[in-house]
């Protein structure tokens, strides 16, 4: 089941520097999943501000099957979809900011957090392509909104396509062509192996 994973650059390396810690490559497949898991629900409740609503919906995905088989399988689901809600949490924070920086006598700037958003939606990409998707439309939405913001989002969120380059000169003579495997990214068989 981990060949399938092999081929995206930073799940391999998280798994590593994991491994580091654990001794055991099982183990530290269980410790990211859990440990994305938590900063799943961690940005869920930073992102809704508390209330009964967000216990409920919490509770909601803590009881979902699906997400509790995602956070113990050596697959790079959890880490993309954590990577994608902190982005979010950094987004929502550079907004309040943004919002707030007249009312603060010391000038605070929302540059890092955008960049910070931009880096970890851009992070979310190598370990899962297609979480391409959401970062793009949320930078769409950006563009629309606040043109500064896109394009700080979007220049750290580029930083991924370093990475992304690499796979595919590592890839050339395998026979693997790089849209092949942006496809079999989407498509999982029964047992959790990428196809292609």
């Amino acid at each position: 089941a981990m060949a399938g994973v092999a081929r995206m650059p930073l799940y391999p390396l998280a798994l590593w520097a994991v491994s580091v810690l654990t001794g055991d490559l099982i183990y530290a497949a269980q410790a990211l999943g859990v440990l994305s898991a938590f900063a799943v629900l961690w940005s869920m409740l930073r992102l809704s501000r508390g209330g009964v609503a967000t216990l409920v919906a919490t509770a909601f995905v803590v009881c979902n099957p699906i997400f509790v088989r995602a956070s113990r399988e050596a697959l790079p689901d959890m880490m993309a979809l954590a990577l994608l809600m902190l982005a979010l949490v950094a987004a929502h924070r550079a907004q309040y900011v943004a919002q707030h920086i007249a009312e603060r006598p010391k000038r605070t700037s929302d540059t890092g957090l955008w960049i910070l958003a931009g880096l970890l939606s851009g992070a979310a990409i190598l370990p899962r392509y297609n979480a391409l998707a959401p970062a793009t439309a949320y930078l769409l939405y950006l563009a629309i909104k606040n043109r500064r913001a896109a394009l700080l989002f979007a220049a750290a969120g580029l930083t991924a396509w370093g990475p992304l380059l690499w796979i595919r000169f590592a890839l050339k003579g395998s026979g693997i062509t790089y849209p092949r495997i942006f496809i079999a990214s989407l498509h999982h068989t029964g047992d959790g192996v990428d196809t292609l």
